[in-house]
């Protein structure tokens, strides 16, 4: 079953489950909800509204438009409740929220690589920076194989190549390349993101964290 949302606001609930945003629905939106749980389309559990993903797939959109529509307010609902980093620091205090939501942030990542070819959708910033917050995840809980597959669609849903969100994303690559004794990918990646960062940010600070390796290190 697919998350729709929960109206419990809190981050964290009694029984430490992640909380999707708070949403008060209005009188009409309530009689949509009712509408479909009697239908069995939509599955109702207390407070918590959920949906299967092949139902999801079938009713979600009918055209282009409407597709991105809900491809962009499911990335924006997954981003808001996923931990964040600002590209210099680690998730490794929030997985057990990241491990709630990582599913559905990987699961869209591959949905956008299967529509963006055919220029179906387009990637957003909300949606690129998901992405990096769930790459860094994956690549700090060591699952380095799904780390390339997320950062191959953060890459190809980001505009804006000289931006520090891209360094972040170059940044991230050159780590799970090191780790991978892949020293040349490394080079190039890290020397990307340090470029970028040297173009925007002043002195020391373009020199970030970039984890646990200073930029002098012998490669």
């Amino acid at each position: 079953m697919l998350l729709v949302f929960k109206q419990d606001p809190k981050h964290i609930d009694q029984n430490n489950r992640a909380q999707l945003v708070n949403l008060a629905p209005t009188k009409a939106l309530q009689d949509a909800l009712d509408e479909l749980v009697s239908s069995g389309l939509v599955k109702k559990d207390n407070l918590n509204y959920s949906i299967h993903r092949v139902v999801q797939e079938a009713v979600s959109y009918v055209d282009d438009d409407d597709l991105q529509v809900s491809f962009n307010t499911a990335c924006r609902l997954v981003y808001e409740q996923f931990p964040k980093t600002d590209g210099d620091s680690q998730l490794f205090g929030n997985w057990t929220v990241c491990a709630e939501y990582i599913a559905h942030g990987v699961y869209l990542s591959k949905k956008f690589v299967d529509l963006v070819r055919s220029g179906r959708v387009k990637g957003s910033r909300p949606f690129v920076k998901l992405l990096s917050n769930c790459s860094q995840y994956l690549y700090e809980s060591g699952d380095f194989a799904t780390t390339e597959k997320v950062l191959e669609s953060a890459h190809l849903a980001c505009d804006d190549k000289n931006s520090l969100l891209f360094a972040n994303l170059r940044n991230l690559s050159g780590a799970r390349s090191f780790d991978l004794n892949r020293l040349a990918d490394c080079r190039k990646a890290w020397g990307d993101a340090l470029k970028i960062r040297k173009a925007l940010l002043p002195g020391d600070a373009a020199q970030g964290m970039f984890f646990l390796l200073p930029w002098n290190t012998v490669l």
